[in-house]
């Protein structure tokens, strides 16, 4: 089934490297009517492809990340539908490339432009594990012009076929900009100061929790807790852990809403056993070594904070 959908659509995506803007001008991306669901004041998330010379809205924008997941699997077999794709209908989904669609709804221009700096951080967040990784094309974000459709304020990422072989790393890629966009910007310069910045949060997290201080807490409740320790090694040794053909990737049969994401890759609890038991084989060497890391670090600080004491003395 996926081969017959892969020639089919080399058509329907010929030319999709031919489109050209001028300078200055906003990418454009023509909506398609199913434009939401959920609430529309929350960050919202669908695909884009791009279609002979147009790129299209592949989905409905929804806010709920799992929907991400659901319509991947949709359209990797070309059977069924969810709330927010019909491979029937919609355009295909491009799994050769990255093309995320990211809205929200802003009351006033200062609004919408801090959204944007939370947007172009998340974007610094994805381009570090890209160069840990070493993969191609790192990813860029634009703003986008919708041609139809109701959605307003919309950025486009796009960026290499890493991120959308696996529904779960798709799940991470929506995690850190729903984590940008609700506790954002995200400020660091190298992976240990990103590592402090998610330890920092998820600490005040659990000061103020049940304070109403946090919004959609079980981002970090949940999903940001049982993930952040596993981004880089999801990078470092993507050839290792991800070694599976989307038609397995993406399991036909069996639970996925749920499964498809990053909480369940990092919980070892995707119902998929080869990628369960990657994750389970690369898993404790990483930790094995970020504590060998971690106790450097902390060598080298107590060896500054004592040659610190000792010019104090003299």
């Amino acid at each position: 089934m996926l081969r017959g959908l892969q020639r089919i659509n080399q058509l329907r995506l010929k030319g999709s490297n031919m489109i050209e803007r001028k300078e200055g001008e906003l990418l454009r991306v023509e909506g398609i009517g199913n434009t939401s669901t959920y609430g529309n004041t929350n960050i919202r998330f669908a695909f884009a492809s791009i279609v002979g010379d147009i790129r299209k809205q592949a989905m409905g924008f929804s806010t709920c990340r799992d929907h991400i997941n659901d319509s991947m699997r949709a359209y990797v077999h070309g059977t069924g539908s969810v709330s927010v794709y019909n491979p029937a209908t919609y355009p295909p989904i491009d799994l050769e490339r990255l093309r995320l669609l990211i809205a929200k709804d802003c009351d006033n221009r200062k609004e919408r432009y801090a959204f944007k700096e939370k947007m172009f951080s998340a974007k610094r967040v994805l381009n570090h594990y890209e160069r840990l990784g070493g993969w191609e094309k790192p990813s860029v974000i634009s703003t986008v012009r919708m041609d139809g459709g109701a959605a307003k304020n919309v950025w486009m990422i796009t960026g290499p076929k890493q991120w959308v072989s696996y529904s779960q790393l798709m799940s991470m890629v929506t995690l850190i900009f729903r984590v940008a966009g609700n506790y954002g910007p995200i400020v660091f310069t190298d992976n240990a100061s990103l590592e402090v910045w998610f330890q920092n949060l998820l600490a005040e997290y659990k000061i103020n929790k049940g304070s109403g201080v946090f919004n959609l807490s079980s981002d970090l409740e949940t999903y940001l807790s049982n993930s952040w320790e596993k981004f880089e090694m999801l990078a470092t040794r993507y050839g290792e852990i991800f070694t599976q053909p989307p038609e397995e990737a993406f399991p036909k049969n069996g639970g996925f809403h749920s499964e498809g994401g990053i909480n369940s890759l990092c919980t070892f609890q995707t119902r998929n056993k080869t990628l369960d038991d990657n994750m389970k084989r690369v898993w404790p060497d990483e930790q094995k070594k970020r504590k060998e890391k971690i106790k450097k670090v902390e060598i080298e600080r107590d060896r500054n904070l004592k040659l610190a004491t000792i010019e104090k003395t003299f």
